[in-house]
């Protein structure tokens, strides 16, 4: 923003309300570029499950000695 010459008269009050105002136009600029609702993030996709085999004869193999 170019200096203006009367920005020096300005009060400390008068000063706040200038950036105020600055910012506030900065806020509704960026809002109006922005999406109005933010997407959900998507799920991970989820790993191929293989099919487990259970067999009946199988026991748990213990050495002996």
């Amino acid at each position: 923003m170019p200096y203006l010459p009367d920005d020096r008269d300005l009060t400390p009050e008068q000063r706040r309300r200038e950036i105020a105002s600055i910012l506030a136009r900065g806020v509704l600029r960026l809002c109006s570029v922005l999406p109005a609702e933010p997407e959900a993030p998507k799920p991970a996709p989820s790993p191929p499950q293989k099919d487990l085999e259970v067999s009946d004869l199988s026991r748990p193999h213990v050495p002996r000695g």
